[in-house]
């Protein structure tokens, strides 16, 4: 039975001497695997659609096990992003990200929508830096951990808000803070925050990236953030990411 889905390449596989397996982050099945019988071949007509951020209807058989791959439409290829090295580093993170908390055969429909969003966004030429903490901040809540950036945690004060409480999961106030210090050992989990910091932080979290405009931060207050959210990260996630190991290696080479 022949069947289409709308979805974006998150990885392709090389299986066998001639063909790919393809994973792909579709609109109305969530994550989707497809066996492109002899994909690799040089006179193959899936030779160069079948990479990382291609969008594209994809018409496949469905059949027990895996299903196989009949034609390819493509919809957008994102050309802009593979002609930038740092730019495919910052999307291929995305796509890892995704490709962690997306289930197969489960629709995600906003979060499919919110990806292509930001891919638009990075091609547009928007600060990548800010759009990854966006994508960071949707990973945490399509997690299940989405941080109380509304007002203190202990107290509910939403006043005075100045440091990151990454155990606990969110804000506290300058009170609750000194609190915490004396109650718990671990201070070097409660991450000082500026007042910008706490109010780009709030703004993020809830912003619809589709109408994200210029945004312009100190490289200080980016470093500020981007701490925060990796610290919360590696320890209520657990996910240690390649995309973003390479990706920190280039900006390094950069500066």
């Amino acid at each position: 039975m022949l069947k289409t889905l709308e979805g974006i390449v998150l990885r392709a596989r090389n299986y066998g001497d001639n063909d790919k397996i393809i994973t792909v982050f579709s609109k109305t099945e969530g994550l989707f695997s497809f066996f492109a019988k002899g994909s690799r071949k040089i006179r193959s007509r899936f030779l160069n659609v079948l990479e990382p951020f291609t969008r594209a209807y994809f018409l496949y058989f469905k059949k027990k096990g895996l299903a196989s791959l009949n034609q390819v439409d493509v919809i957008y290829t994102y050309n802009k992003l593979r002609k930038d090295l740092i730019l495919t580093s910052y999307a291929s993170y995305w796509l890892e990200i995704v490709e962690k908390i997306q289930e197969y055969k489960i629709a995600n429909q906003a979060f499919y929508n919110f990806i292509l969003a930001a891919l638009h966004k990075l091609e547009e030429g928007t600060d990548p830096e800010i759009l990854t903490l966006i994508v960071e901040l949707k990973f945490i809540e399509q997690a299940g951990y989405k941080p109380v950036f509304k007002q203190c945690i202990s107290c509910n004060c939403l006043e005075n808000l100045v440091s990151f409480a990454i155990l606990q999961g969110g804000f506290l106030c300058r009170n609750c803070e000194e609190k915490f210090k004396k109650r718990f050992k671990e201070t070097n989990f409660i991450i000082p925050l500026a007042a910008k910091s706490v109010y780009i932080f709030k703004v993020l979290q809830h912003i619809n990236i589709a109408n994200l405009g210029k945004v312009f931060l100190s490289q200080k207050t980016k470093e500020q953030l981007k701490e925060s959210l990796q610290t919360f990260i590696s320890q209520h996630l657990q996910f240690k990411s390649k995309a973003k190991k390479v990706l920190n290696e280039l900006v390094k080479l950069e500066c």
